[in-house]
C-alpha cells in the first residue's frame, strides 16, 4: 500500500516536474516569440518611416516636341497683281467770273491809260501856247512841266499795268474753254448816244479790243426796231461814229445795244444785251 503510494506520489511529481519543464519550455518559447515579434515590430516601423529610395536616373527624360500642324485657309492669289489706276490731280480751271474778272481790269486800265494820255496831251498843248505867249510866267511853266512829268511817269507805270494785265487775260483765254453760250470779247462803248438833228448821224465810239478772243458785231435798238447794225469788228477795230438805218425824230429813247460774239467760223457763239439812251438833238 505504502508502495502504491509513493509510486503515485512519484508519477505525480513526475508529471509536476514534466508539467513545469514544460511550461519553462513554453515560457521560453513565448519569449522568444515575443522578442522575434518585438524586432519585426521595430523592423516594420522603421519601413515605414524610412521611405524607400527611388532610383533617379542621372539624366532627366527630354520631353518629345508636339507638332501643331496648321492648314492655312487657301487664298485665291490673282494671276497677275492689279496696277493701281494713277489719280490724276485736275488742273485749276479758269471759270467765267476769273476771265470777265480779268477783262474787266484790262477794260479799266485801257480807260486810265487814254485819260492820262488826254491829261498829257493837254498839258503839253497849254505848256506850248504859254511858251509861245512869251510873257507868262517862269513859275507858272515849270508848275506845268512838273505836272506833265508826273503825268508823264504815271502813263508809263498804267501802260505796264495794262500789259501785264492784258498777258494775264490772254493767258485765261488759253486756259478757259467756252462753254455754250460764253464768249472772250472785251468791248468798250458809251451807254448815252447823241444823234444829229438829221436822226441818222450818230456819235459814239465803239472798240472791239485787240485782248477779245473773237469778232463782234453790234445791234442798236429802240424800242423793236433794229435802228444800226455795224460790220463784223476783229479785235482791235473800234467805230468813232455811225449812221442809223431808220432815222429817228427828236427826242429821248430807251435802247439797247447788242453784241453778237462770232468764232473762227462765223458762227454766233455769244450775245450780251446793254441799256442805252438815245438823244436825237431837235432842228
Amino acid at each position: 500500500m505504502e508502495n502504491k503510494s509513493r509510486i503515485w506520489i512519484v508519477i505525480l511529481a513526475l508529471l509536476v516536474v514534466a508539467a513545469i519543464v514544460g511550461m519553462v519550455v513554453l515560457n521560453n518559447r513565448l519569449t522568444d516569440s515575443k522578442a522575434t515579434i518585438n524586432e519585426l515590430t521595430e523592423q516594420l516601423n522603421e519601413a515605414l518611416a524610412t521611405p524607400e529610395p527611388t532610383e533617379v536616373p542621372t539624366e532627366a527624360p527630354t520631353a518629345e516636341p508636339v507638332i501643331i500642324y496648321v492648314t492655312p485657309e487657301p487664298t485665291e492669289v490673282p494671276a497677275e497683281a492689279p496696277t493701281a489706276e494713277p489719280i490724276e490731280t485736275p488742273a485749276e480751271e479758269t471759270t467765267a467770273a476769273d476771265l470777265e474778272e480779268a477783262q474787266a481790269k484790262v477794260t479799266d486800265l485801257e480807260a486810265q491809260v487814254e485819260e492820262n494820255n488826254s491829261t498829257i496831251d493837254s498839258l503839253q498843248t497849254e505848256i506850248d501856247t504859254l511858251k509861245a505867249q512869251g510873257d507868262t510866267d517862269s513859275d507858272t511853266i515849270s508848275a506845268l512841266e512838273s505836272d506833265l512829268a508826273e503825268a508823264t511817269e504815271k502813263g508809263e507805270d498804267l501802260q505796264q499795268q495794262l500789259d501785264a494785265a492784258t498777258a494775264e487775260y490772254n493767258a485765261y483765254r488759253i486756259d478757259h474753254d467756252p462753254a455754250d453760250g460764253e464768249a472772250n470779247s472785251s468791248m468798250s462803248f458809251e451807254t448815252e448816244i447823241d444823234i444829229a438833228a438829221d436822226g441818222v448821224t450818230a456819235d459814239c465810239t465803239i472798240a472791239n479790243h485787240a485782248v477779245s478772243g473773237n469778232a463782234t458785231e453790234i445791234a442798236l435798238r429802240v424800242g423793236e426796231d433794229e435802228v444800226y447794225r455795224s460790220e463784223m469788228l476783229a479785235p482791235g477795230e473800234s467805230l468813232d461814229a455811225f449812221t442809223l438805218s431808220t432815222p429817228l425824230a427828236a427826242g429821248t429813247y430807251e435802247g439797247q445795244f447788242i453784241t453778237y460774239s462770232y468764232d473762227a467760223d462765223g458762227n454766233v457763239i455769244g450775245s450780251t444785251f446793254i441799256p442805252v439812251t438815245v438823244n436825237v438833238a431837235a432842228q
